[in-house]
Parts: C-alpha cells; structure tokens; sequence
C-alpha cells in the first residue's frame, strides 16, 4: 500500500502527523463493522505505511537536509495520487473530524500563572536594559505577519463522550484533565496517550502516556498529571492494550 492510497483510506493527508494519523485511524476502525476483518485490515497496514513515513519526516513536514545517515539516500516526498477512498461492504467512513480538548484543573492553571509573572518580571528587567540598543532597526526589517488560517467551526457540544480504539472516553469537564474509561474487555496493562494543544480544537504538541489497568464493562476514572503539560487542554489520542 503506497503512502497516497493510505492517506486517501484513512482521510488524511500525505504529510500527517503521527497524532492525526493515530485519531483518523480510531475514528474510521470504530465506525466499520466488527465482522469486516478485510475492512480493519486494510485500515491498520494503512495507518503502519503513513506512520512509517511520519517518523523519517523532517521537522515541520519539511525536506531531510544535510548529509544522510550512514550514507542513505535522502528521502524524497511521495507525489500526490488522485485516488478516491476506497468503500467496504456497506459501511462507508464517516468524515474525521477534531476531538474536542479538555482545559487544564484550577491548580495547574494558578502553577502556570504564577510562574509565568516571574518569568515576566525578569524579562522586563532585560528588555529595559537593552531597549534602546537595536529596537528601532529591529522593527523597520521585522517579516510581515502571516495570515492566520481560518479556525473550523465548533461542534455543538465540546465535552461529549467519543470513543477511542474501542474505549468510550468520556471528559469530566468540571474536572480538568479527568476522563472516564469504559473498555470493553480486559487490559490490565493499557497504554493511555494523552495529547495536549493551547486550544481547543488545536493540533497536538505534546504527549504524554499512562499505563493504567482496564476491566471490561467498568468505568475507570483516569485523571492526566498536573505536571504532565504545559498546555492548557488535553485529550486521550490513543489506547493500546499492553500485553495481560
């Protein structure tokens, strides 16, 4: 399977993230049929052919530059191919959409505030000392700034239940970080991802992960570190059963 045909199965683009990647791959697994084997198949090797491209992907989605490693050729990026996703059975995908966040508990937001004060005091100790050394030319050859994309609009209600690889999750809004896990078999060992962002519907930019035990059927309430973060939402990107 060519990185084009993955990206258009899983209905992302070429370049996606590994967090985008993973979410696009748990919406489209929890909307086929248990039964379609071929469906969940097709799905999983998709999701293996993008990540592996994701993980040799410069920073930013850029080119690979300067020498290659152990004498490798550099990697060149994959031409755009026009194919439509492919349908199984009678169950087609549904459009992926972004899950929304849950903002950070009063305590970390009172930690982070506190702490960026000092970090403003002290930086207005150096910008007066250095102010009138270069500020005026630094201005005349300051860049444009770029046009900010315009933001998708919000579902109707952020703090709904969603599912992750087969696990319901459910944000205890009024709780910060604080989820309810409900799987449906057993997993002593789970691998609980968390993807943080600086709003709510924003792209991941950073992770952190759990390992928590799951019964089948019974609610688990899972609550994210304080210190797991520095931004202020969160949500539970992935859920793998570590081995029993």
């Amino acid at each position: 399977m060519t990185p084009a045909e993955a990206a258009a199965l899983l209905g992302v683009s070429v370049d996606a993230t590994e967090a985008d990647i993973h979410r696009a791959h748990g919406a489209r697994a929890a909307a086929t049929n248990p039964a379609d084997t071929v469906a969940l198949d097709a799905l999983a090797r998709a999701r293996e052919a993008l990540l592996a491209g994701a993980r040799w992907r410069a920073p930013q989605g850029g080119p690979v530059q300067g020498t290659p490693l152990h004498g490798r050729a550099q990697q060149q990026p994959y031409p755009p191919q026009p194919l439509a996703p492919p349908q199984y059975g009678q169950y087609p995908y549904p459009p992926y959409t972004p899950r929304a966040r849950s903002s950070a508990s009063t305590g970390a937001i009172l930690g982070w505030t506190i702490g960026g004060l000092a970090g403003l005091l002290v930086l207005s100790i150096v910008v007066v000392v250095t102010v009138f050394v270069g500020v005026r030319a630094a201005q005349h050859d300051a860049p444009a700034p770029e046009a900010v994309p315009t933001a998708e609009p919000l579902p109707d209600d952020p703090s709904s239940v969603y599912e992750v690889d087969g696990v319901r999750v459910e944000p205890q809004a009024e709780d910060g970080w604080t989820f309810v896990l409900t799987s449906p078999e057993d997993c002593p060992a789970a691998q609980v991802t968390s993807g943080f962002a600086d709003s709510e519907f924003g792209d991941t930019v950073d992770e952190h992960t759990d390992t928590v035990p799951l019964e089948a059927g019974r609610p688990y309430t899972y609550t994210i570190p304080d210190d797991a973060s520095v931004h202020d939402y969160a949500a539970i990107d992935s859920i793998v059963c570590g081995a029993s």
